[in-house]
């Protein structure tokens, strides 16, 4: 499961979140390695939030609350490979 590079952390987590749903309804069965690609050019503060949310999925916690709508998945840990060129 490849995550989506996207320039806001709340963007990211909801776009995350939808990818996760739809891999979990076609596989019927959690990933067990999420794979990040992360441009080097983002803005620090963003950096740190989505070093944050990458901390959250490698725990198996994850929320949402991109455009009013509340989302939120628990799951086992997640082994996270994160690239950044």
């Amino acid at each position: 499961m490849l995550a989506p590079q996207l320039a806001s952390p709340e963007r990211w987590i909801a776009a995350f979140i939808d990818q996760l749903e739809q891999y979990i309804s076609l596989n019927r069965v959690y990933p067990t390695t999420i794979v990040i690609d992360m441009t080097r050019n983002e803005d620090n503060a963003n950096v740190e939030a989505l070093y944050s949310t990458i901390e959250n999925i490698k725990n198996g916690r994850v929320y949402s609350t991109f455009y009013r709508r509340f989302k939120r998945l628990r799951f086992k840990p997640l082994d996270v490979i994160v690239f950044s060129f």
